[in-house]
């Protein structure tokens, strides 16, 4: 089965002082340096959001959703293009991994498991001990992945998510929907998420439970 991966890498720190999530610091290493190290299964490679040049190669490349912090389906959809970019041919499933959780490696192992023992599954994601889906922790497969992203980009998303993208004047179809108006159209199976793998950072209490460290910045620095 070939695998492609997508870490989507946005958004503002808002809640952490200003500081992107992916330069969050684990044990010396970045959080997105330890995401794009847990996908070291997955053929190609795209960041969607802001990434290092030292991470660029000719497998792992960078893409951003338009509009900028546009939310995940437009990070998905920019991702997808990048792919399509680098014509190769289709990967059978796409790896899709939110930069925000410092422990994730264990999973992604599962999430393949799974879906290469369910050929009816169009997606798996995790659950985590509190029984949530996460869909920004899971693995799609690229056909009927690629054919729900049509169907949002014309127009037919659900109602909550084109009510959101209508208040917030979003410039293009996917901005401002969430991920559940795509597993929403899909067949999706779950796994339960490895102790700790889907944790994720999103506050300083977070980072502190995590082992997680944020680097002090300067005013200039912050995420715009």
């Amino acid at each position: 089965m070939i695998v492609d991966a997508l870490v989507l890498s946005g958004g503002r720190g808002a809640r952490l002082g200003g500081v992107a999530k992916a330069g969050l610091l684990v044990d010396g290493a970045t959080l997105l340096e330890r995401t794009v190290g847990a996908l070291g299964a997955a053929r190609s490679l795209v960041i969607v959001g802001d990434a290092p040049p030292r991470l660029l190669d000719a497998r792992v490349s960078a893409a951003r959703e338009h509009p900028a912090y546009g939310g995940p389906v437009a990070a998905l959809g920019a991702g997808l293009a990048a792919l399509d970019a680098r014509r190769e041919p289709a990967a059978d499933a796409v790896l899709l991994l939110a930069v925000d959780m410092p422990h994730v490696a264990p999973l992604v192992p599962e999430l393949l498991a799974v879906l290469a023992a369910l050929p009816a599954a169009e997606a798996v994601l995790a659950l985590d001990k509190s029984q949530r889906l996460q869909p920004l922790a899971g693995v799609y497969r690229t056909v009927p992945l690629r054919r729900v992203l049509a169907e949002l980009e014309a127009g037919s998303g659900d109602a909550e998510g084109a009510r959101r993208a209508v208040e917030h004047r979003a410039p293009h179809p996917l901005a401002s929907l969430p991920l559940r108006a795509i597993t929403a159209r899909m067949v999706v199976e779950t796994v339960a998420a490895p102790p700790g793998s889907t944790a994720d950072v999103d506050t300083l209490d977070d980072a502190a439970a995590l082992g997680v460290t944020v680097p002090r910045v300067t005013e200039g620095d912050r995420s715009p």
